[in-house]
């Protein structure tokens, strides 16, 4: 593992690459981690997840959003516009720093929509955009994370204080609530990406078979796979629920391994 800082000095981002096993490809993969509040119960998942990305020869870099982490910037800075630009900036650091010709993106709940972002909106090009149980409503998100809030603040014997500042111990001002209200993933048409790929675990078939359909009706080929015998964010309350999902994380590294071999 390679620890770096990238980006400009306004906006220093913290990194780590995980370079290649044996004989490197031409393609890179950059991680998009959750959103802050699930990040602690993720961070296992990401580090296995470039470890086997590196293992089949893709360099994978795995990144703090600016304003969270080790990244520069205020937690009251932070917006979703703002990191999809991060996606783009990592994207470009991994090519920089590799060589590679190509890069994939692969995003979990709220990074999935933040990859999902970069790629429609600011149009960065991407040979696969993989989307791990992607959060596709900005309202039902903003629930789950109360419910999460919840149940820390019940472990810890905390007070919840309403109106919300904080949500899972990470600032949630109006600006930023806002702004995740607004998400309607749908909406946002990632037409830069070569394959576009959607996992989830069983129960969340419907949520994720919505989201693949209105991208079909709109020109788009997604993919959805349902993978069996895997652990969920949203089902768990177990902070070490992220050792149970050894299925989905070989499934999405063969998946990309496979398509580039194509």
């Amino acid at each position: 593992m390679k620890p770096l800082f990238f980006g400009d000095s306004k906006r220093r981002l913290y990194g780590v690459l995980q370079e290649p096993v044996g004989n490197a490809r031409e393609t890179g993969v950059v991680l998009c981690y959750p959103a802050p509040q699930e990040y602690h119960m993720t961070h296992w998942a990401f580090r296995r997840l470039a470890a086997l990305f590196a293992k089949a020869g893709f360099p994978a870099l795995r990144f703090d959003y600016s304003c969270t982490g080790d990244s520069s910037g205020s937690a009251h800075e932070a917006s979703p516009e703002a990191w999809a630009q991060d996606v783009a900036a990592a994207a470009a650091e991994l090519k920089d720093l590799t060589g590679v010709r190509k890069v994939a993106l692969l995003g979990m709940r709220f990074g999935a929509a933040v990859a999902t972002r970069a790629v429609a909106t600011l149009g960065l090009k991407v040979s696969h955009l993989v989307l791990w149980e992607p959060v596709t409503q900005g309202p039902r998100y903003l629930e789950q994370l109360e419910e999460l809030d919840e149940r820390e603040a019940l472990r810890l014997l905390h007070r919840v204080s309403h109106p919300r500042v904080e949500l899972g111990g990470y600032p949630m001002g109006s600006a930023l609530r806002s702004a995740i209200a607004a998400l309607e993933l749908k909406a946002e048409l990632p037409k830069a990406a070569q394959r576009v790929t959607v996992f989830v675990p069983p129960g969340q078939e419907p949520e994720a078979r919505a989201l693949t359909q209105a991208w079909a009706q709109a020109g788009l080929s997604p993919t959805l796979t349902v993978v069996q015998d895997t652990a969920s964010v949203t089902a768990s309350n177990d902070r070490d629920a992220a050792v149970l999902y050894g299925a989905v994380l070989q499934a999405m590294t063969d998946h990309v391994a496979q398509a580039v071999a194509a």
